[in-house]
Order: structure tokens, then sequence, then C-alpha cells
């Protein structure tokens, strides 16, 4: 990490089916892995609506050309850091706040 870098705040979201399973996408930039819908919160947006925008781009059908690859999988078959995600947030028992930048 040098000096200058910066950091983006991003939202993620954790989708499950009715059989417990993750919904990833195969991502289309960097290393193609597979992640949660979801990406940087822009200036002026809301955690809730970078959240909302980021889910339109990446599941909407207008995108669908650009993720077409999905996958649904069980807790069971996450890595180690995604099943800590989704753990911390299917445990959360508060009310998520957010503010605009």
């Amino acid at each position: 990490m040098a000096f200058n870098d910066t950091f983006r705040f991003g939202a993620h979201a954790i989708i499950l089916n009715s059989n417990g399973q993750v919904l990833q996408l195969k991502r289309t930039y960097g290393d193609k892995g597979w992640s949660f819908p979801g990406g940087s919160v822009e200036p002026g947006e809301t955690i809730h609506q970078a959240l909302y925008r980021e889910c339109r781009e990446e599941l909407g059908t207008e995108v669908r050309d650009v993720h077409s690859e999905f996958r649904w999988l069980h807790l069971s078959e996450l890595s180690e850091i995604h099943l800590i995600r989704v753990l911390d947030a299917l445990e959360f028992k508060g009310q998520v706040t957010s503010r605009a930048f």
C-alpha cells in the first residue's frame, strides 16, 4: 500500500434461495473469480441506493449478458472469506442505517 492509495466503500448483497444456497456471480474483470453482487458506493449515494443500483446492474435483465454466469452454493461450499461475510450478515440482529457521503 502506498501513501496515496485510496479506498472505496462498497456494498454487497447476500441473497439466499429457499434451499439456503447463496447466490454468486462470475466477475467480468480482474481474476474473474466468483463474488457476491455489489460494488462501490458512489459519492452522494446511501449504502442502500448503491446496493439497489448494483443489483439492478448486475442482476437486471438489461445486463444479463454481462453476468451470464452465476451459481447457487450451499454454505459449506463457500470460501472461508465468503463464509465469514455471509455468517456475519445472517447473524446480525441490529438495524442497518446509512448516510449520504
